[in-house]
C-alpha cells in the first residue's frame, strides 16, 4: 500500500469492511426477526456506524474525556440492547464496540474494557438461553472482531504517518542540521574571523611604523581568510576533517605573533584519526581562550594517549581570576558560546572538558574516549531536546510499533482460520476430512502470515507465483469433500493476492475470486440469502486480512521513509544555508581578501594608504564576526538602514560620489533582510565590475511594493548579465522571486548600469505609508 493514493485506498478498505459486516448482519437477520425488532435493530445500526467512524477516523484519544465517555456510552447502548433479541448474529456489531474501547481509551484500562465487552456478550447470549456453542461462538467472534477493528482502523493513521509524519520529521532533521551548523559556525568560522580581526588590528597598529612586520601579519591574515572561505563550504557540506598537526602549526604561528612562547610535548602524528577532528577543534578554542582572557607569555600543549582514552592538556600562564569560570564548561549554560559549546561537543562523543586555575596558571583538559565511544552520536543538547518532542507528537494517539503490528496480524489471521474451522465443524464431516481441512487452513494462514511479516515486494517473481499457486490449491482442495465453499475459505486466497500483487493486477484477481465463489455457490442448492452472505464474507475476509497484513509493512515503511526524507530535507537545508552563508559571510570574507591584497601592494609605496585600507578590513571583519554570532545563536536579522550607512561608507572610501534618495520611514521588517542583502550585492557589484565615479541609490515605497534602484556609471559590461544560479545576482534574483518580486539588471549604452529590485508588500504594511516615488 504505497503511493499518493494510499491514504484514499486505506480509508476505502476500512469503510468497505465496516459496511460489509453491517450488510452481512442485516442479510442474516432480516428473514429471521419480526419486522418491529428488525427495524429497531437497523435503527441501532444507523446510530452505531457513525459513532464507529468517529472512533476509527477522528483520533478519539485527543478528545476531552467527557466527549469520549458520551460516545462510548451511546455505542454501548445501541450495541448490547439489540443483543437481547438478535442473538449471536449481533456479535459482529459487538466487535465494533470492543474495537472502540481499544481505540478511544488509553493505557491498560482499554484492554480491560475490551475484555469486558466479550464478557457482556457472553452474559447477554446466556440470558436469552442460547446453546453453549452459540454463546462461545458469539463471544469468540466479538473478541476477534474487536481486535480486527482495532487493527483495520489503524490503517488510515499509519498511512497518514507515512505522509504527514514525513514532513514533521523532516522538519526535525532540518532543525538538527541547523544546530549542527550553528555549532560549526562558532567552532570554525567564528574563531577564524576572530583571528582575522585580531591580526588586522595588529597590522593597523604596526603601520606605518613597521611595514616589514606588518607584511608578515598581512600575509597571515590572507591565509586565514582563504581558510575561512574554505570553511564556509565545509560547514554547509556537512563534512570537514581537520588536521591536528596543521592546527598545532597554526596555533604556534598565532601565539608567536602575540609573543607567547609555545611548546608541544607530543608528536601530533600520534593522535588517532578517529579523534583528530575533535582535538583540533579543542586546540583552536583553547588557543583563542589564551589570547582573549589571559596575559600569557608561555603556553604548552601535551597529548597523553592511554588504552581507552586520549587527553589534551593546554597550560598557559597569566590567567585572569575568572578565566574559564564565566562560561562554566559542561554546565549547559549559554550553549554554543566558547568553552560551554566545546564542553557540549565533547560530551556528544562521550568525552569531557575540565578547566582549572592554579595561581597564575590556567589548564584546559579535554578527554576523549578511543574506539566506539568516540564515534557515538552527539548527546542531546538543550536545543536538541525540544526537537525530539516533534517526533514524539507524530505518534501520539495510537502508537504502533512493529512488534504490536506483527502480533495483531498473527492473532487476527489465526483467529479467522480458527473461525472458519469452527464453521466447517458444524457440518456433517468425517474426521479424516476435518483433518484435511484443518491442514489446508493451516497452509493458507501460514502463507498469509509469511506475506504479512516479510518483505513481500522484494520476493522473486517465481517465488511469489509459487506461493499463490500453493494458496490456490489449499483453498480449492477442500471442495472435493465439502462440495461447496464454506465460511471464509476463499478469503485467505483473496487477501494473499492483494498482499502479493501490487496495483491493478491484485485487485482484478481479488474481484475474480469473488466471482468464482459466487459461481461455485450458485451451482449448489441453497438460498439466495446464503449465497450473498458467502460472497460478502469471502471478500470481507480478504479485505480484512489484507489490511491487517499491511500493518507490519506500513510500520517498516514509516521508519524507512522517515530516514530518507529527513536526509533529503537536510540536503535542501544545506543548499539554502550555503546560499545564505555565501551572501552573508562569503561576501564579507571576499571583501577582506580584496582589501588585504590591496594593502599588501601598498605597503612598500604608501604605508599610510595601506593603514587606511586595513581600517576598512577591521570594519568588515567586525561585521562578519557579528554575522557569525547571530547565525550561531539561531537567528539573523539584518538592518537595511545599517546596511545603507555601511554602503555609503564603503563607496565614499572608494572615491565614488554617492547620492541617496530614500524615505524617512523604514522598510517593512519582513523585507529588511532581503533588501539588505540586495543592497550589499549591488555595492559589491559596483566595486567589482565598474570604474564608477558616481552612484545613486533610490528606495521607493508605493502602495503595492518597495523598490530598490542602484545606478552607477563606468560599467565594464556592455550587455545585461545572465542571472544564473550560483552567481551573486542570480541567487539574489531567486530569493526575490520567492517573495513574489522581480530583479532587473540592465547595462545602458551610455555606460551606466542599473539594478532594480521590486518586492510586493502586504496591505497592512503600506496602508499608512506616504508615497515616496
Amino acid at each position: 500500500m504505497v503511493g499518493p493514493e494510499a491514504p484514499r485506498i486505506a480509508r476505502l478498505i476500512v469503510l468497505a469492511v465496516f459496511f460489509g459486516y453491517a450488510v452481512n448482519t442485516v442479510n442474516s437477520t432480516w428473514t429471521t426477526l419480526p419486522w418491529p425488532q428488525f427495524a429497531t435493530f437497523v435503527g441501532c445500526l444507523v446510530v452505531l456506524l457513525p459513532l464507529q467512524f468517529l472512533h476509527s477516523f477522528r483520533e478519539p484519544l485527543t478528545w476531552r474525556a467527557p466527549t469520549r465517555l458520551l460516545t462510548l456510552t451511546a455505542q454501548t447502548l445501541v450495541t448490547l440492547v439489540p443483543l437481547l433479541w438478535v442473538g449471536a448474529q449481533a456479535a459482529a456489531m459487538a466487535g465494533f464496540l470492543a474495537g472502540s474501547m481499544l481505540l478511544a481509551v488509553a493505557g491498560r484500562v482499554r484492554w480491560l474494557l475490551y475484555a469486558a465487552v466479550g464478557v457482556a456478550v457472553l452474559i447477554g447470549l446466556r440470558a436469552i438461553h442460547l446453546g453453549w456453542v452459540d454463546i462461545l461462538y458469539g463471544t469468540y467472534f466479538t473478541v476477534l472482531a474487536g481486535l480486527m477493528i482495532f487493527g483495520i482502523s489503524s490503517l488510515t493513521s499509519l498511512v497518514g504517518l507515512v505522509f504527514a509524519g514525513r514532513g514533521e520529521l523532516a522538519r526535525t532533521a532540518v532543525a538538527r542540521e541547523r544546530v549542527r551548523i550553528a555549532r560549526d559556525l562558532h567552532d570554525l568560522l567564528g574563531l577564524n574571523v576572530s583571528a582575522i580581526a585580531l591580526r588586522s588590528q595588529l597590522v593597523h597598529r604596526l603601520l606605518p611604523g613597521a611595514p616589514a612586520r606588518a607584511r608578515e601579519e598581512l600575509t597571515a591574515v590572507l591565509q586565514v581568510t582563504r581558510q575561512s572561505l574554505a570553511d564556509v563550504r565545509m560547514v554547509t557540506s556537512g563534512s570537514g576533517p581537520m588536521s591536528f598537526a596543521a592546527e598545532v602549526e597554526s596555533a604556534e604561528s598565532i601565539l608567536a605573533v602575540a609573543d607567547i612562547e609555545f611548546q608541544v610535548v607530543a608528536d601530533p602524528r600520534d593522535v588517532p584519526g578517529e579523534v583528530e577532528n575533535v582535538l583540533a577543534v579543542v586546540l583552536r578554542e583553547a588557543t583563542t581562550n589564551v589570547l582573549r582572557h589571559g596575559r600569557a607569555r608561555h603556553c604548552a600543549v601535551r597529548v597523553r594517549r592511554g588504552s581507552t582514552q586520549i587527553r589534551l592538556h593546554v597550560d598557559s600562564d597569566g590567567a585572569e581570576p575568572d578565566q574559564g569560570g564565566s562560561e562554566r564548561p559542561g554546565s549547559g549554560e549559554r550553549p554554543g558560546i566558547g568553552l560551554t559549546n566545546l564542553a557540549d561537543r565533547l560530551a556528544g562523543v562521550g568525552g569531557a572538558l575540565t578547566v582549572a586555575v592554579a595561581g597564575q596558571w590556567f589548564r584546559l583538559t579535554a578527554q576523549v574516549p578511543l574506539g566506539d565511544g568516540s564515534r557515538r552520536a552527539p548527546a542531546s543538547t538543550l536545543d536538541e531536546a525540544g526537537l525530539d518532542d516533534a517526533a514524539a507528537r507524530i505518534g501520539r494517539g495510537r502508537p504502533w510499533h512493529l512488534r504490536v503490528a506483527r502480533s495483531v496480524a498473527v492473532a487476527v489471521t489465526v483467529g479467522y482460520a480458527a473461525l472458519t474451522v469452527v464453521n466447517v465443524v458444524s457440518r456433517p464431516i468425517t474426521v479424516g476430512s476435518l483433518i484435511g481441512f484443518v491442514a489446508c487452513m493451516a497452509v493458507q494462514a501460514s502463507v498469509l502470515i509469511a506475506y504479512a511479516l516479510g518483505r513481500r515486494r522484494r520476493l522473486p517473481g517465481r517465488l511469489r507465483t509459487g506461493t499463490l499457486v500453493l494458496q490456490l490449491v489449499a483453498a480449492a482442495l477442500p471442495l472435493l469433500w465439502l462440495d461447496a465453499p464454506w465460511g471464509s475459505m476463499g478469503g485467505f486466497l483473496a487477501g494473499t493476492v492483494l498482499l502479493a500483487l501490487p496495483g491493478r493486477r491484485g485487485w482484478l484477481l481479488f474481484a475474480a475470486i469473488g466471482v468464482a465463489v459466487a459461481a461455485l455457490a450458485a451451482l449448489e442448492p441453497g438460498s439466495f440469502q446464503w449465497n450473498v452472505y458467502l460472497v460478502i464474507s469471502t471478500l470481507l475476509t480478504g479485505l480484512t486480512l489484507y489490511g491487517i497484513g499491511s500493518l507490519s509493512s506500513l510500520v517498516v515503511q514509516v521508519n524507512q521513509t522517515r530516514d530518507e526524507l529527513a536526509r533529503a530535507a537536510v540536503a535542501r537545508e544545506r543548499l539554502r544555508l550555503a546560499r545564505d552563508l555565501d551572501e552573508l559571510l562569503g561576501r564579507d570574507l571576499s571583501q577582506v581578501a580584496v582589501a588585504c591584497r590591496s594593502a599588501h601592494r601598498h605597503l612598500a609605496t604608501d604605508p599610510q594608504l595601506a593603514r587606511t585600507e586595513m581600517a576598512a578590513v577591521l570594519e568588515v571583519s567586525h561585521r562578519a564576526l557579528a554575522t557569525v554570532r547571530a547565525a550561531a545563536s539561531g537567528y539573523r536579522y539584518l538592518s537595511f538602514s545599517a546596511e545603507l550607512d555601511s554602503a555609503a561608507s564603503i563607496l565614499e572610501a572608494a572615491g565614488v560620489d554617492l547620492s541617496i534618495e530614500a524615505s524617512a520611514r523604514p522598510v517593512p521588517r519582513t523585507l529588511d533582510a532581503v533588501l539588505s542583502l540586495a543592497l550589499r550585492e549591488a555595492v559589491a557589484n559596483v566595486l567589482r565590475h565598474s570604474d564608477a565615479a558616481r552612484c545613486r541609490i533610490r528606495v521607493c515605497h508605493t502602495a503595492d511594493d518597495v523598490r530598490l534602484d542602484v545606478t552607477n556609471d563606468g560599467a565594464a559590461r556592455s550587455s545585461d548579465p545572465v542571472l544564473e544560479s550560483g552567481s551573486g545576482l542570480g541567487d539574489l534574483a531567486a530569493r526575490v522571486g520567492q517573495l513574489g518580486g522581480r530583479l532587473v539588471a540592465h547595462a545602458h549604452p551610455d555606460g551606466t548600469f542599473e539594478l532594480l529590485i521590486e518586492i510586493p508588500t502586504e496591505p497592512t504594511e503600506t496602508e499608512d505609508w506616504e508615497r515616496s516615488c
